[in-house]
């Protein structure tokens, strides 16, 4: 949605996905992926639109289940442990600039991601992913 007097904009999506087990195996939980972002265009330049934004996302569920590799005291692979619970949290903000004359975008970003994962013999050790972005998009 564009509040075009002003620039401000949003949108928003939720994702539901239902699965069903396997004969003989493992009966994942459902998986729920929900997104919002809100940004604001502006003509600050002769150049084109300038866009900023800011996004947020959580995503539950989907690997319960499933095996993956248990982690000793030491840091080191174990055995394996079934999936009780997965969250994956996400936020991010952004700039790009259009250069209406050469058809062209430039941008630059942030992500951070956080993943949880929840095993029946505890939590799994996880670090935040970071993830700055840059790049361009020719139009033609």
């Amino acid at each position: 949605v564009l509040h075009k007097p002003s620039g401000v904009f949003v949108d928003a999506l939720h994702l539901h996905r239902s699965f069903e087990a396997k004969p003989g195996g493992p009966s994942p939980n459902d998986f729920d992926y929900t997104y919002a972002r809100l940004g604001w265009i502006a003509k600050l330049n002769g150049l084109g639109r300038t866009v900023f934004f800011c996004e947020t996302a959580r995503g539950v569920g989907g690997l319960e289940g499933v095996d993956s590799p248990g982690f000793t005291a030491a840091g080191g692979l174990g055995q394996t442990r079934d999936i009780t619970n997965t969250k994956l949290d996400r936020w991010g903000v952004g700039v790009s600039q259009y250069i209406d004359i050469t058809s062209m975008e430039f941008y630059v970003g942030y992500h951070n991601l956080e993943l949880d994962v929840e095993t029946a013999a505890g939590t799994l050790p996880t670090d935040p992913l970071r993830i700055i972005y840059s790049g361009a998009a020719f139009y033609f």
